[in-house]
């Protein structure tokens, strides 16, 4: 994946790769969780075609493919043409808006209030169970590691 990483972090310095406008600012390419990844660009033909040249240039160099059975792709805010020029680009599954990834609602939008507090209230029902047997002491490291985790994540 640290390979990985660097070839779509590069992909970024190509004339003719446009950053979604959500990560324009932070220059925002890819997120990478455990085995997972997710990949981020503008909508437009030239930024697909750009992506898939990263992936292929990564399974060229370490014969690692993408499973395309478990690959989706996920458009917002493209015309019906483009949207079936991107598919066979890329020959990923189209995706629908909202899924559930590691228990959080993933959306093409903002979250909203209710789907913090469903992370917030997960985050807490966790502490309570977990705290009930521990001295005041264990107590505040188990809710400091949360804390820290929920920060890094």
């Amino acid at each position: 994946m640290e390979y990985l990483s660097r070839v779509l972090s590069k992909m970024s310095d190509l004339p003719d790769f446009r950053y979604h406008p959500m990560c324009k600012k932070t220059k925002l390419t890819h997120l990478v969780f455990a085995d997972d990844l997710m990949i981020l660009c503008k909508g437009s033909l030239k930024s697909i075609a750009r992506v898939m040249e990263a992936l292929q240039h990564f399974s060229d160099v370490t014969r690692l493919e993408a499973n395309i059975d478990k690959s989706s792709m996920f458009i917002v805010g493209v015309d019906e043409v483009t949207r079936q020029n991107m598919q066979k680009i890329t020959e990923f599954i189209l995706g629908t808006f909202p899924i559930r990834y590691l228990g959080l609602p993933l959306t093409s939008r903002k979250w909203n209030k209710m789907d913090c507090k469903q992370l917030v209230d997960k985050i807490t029902n966790k502490i309570t169970a977990y705290t009930r047997q521990l001295s005041y002491a264990g107590r505040l490291q188990i809710i400091m590691a949360v804390l820290f985790s929920i920060y890094n994540f």
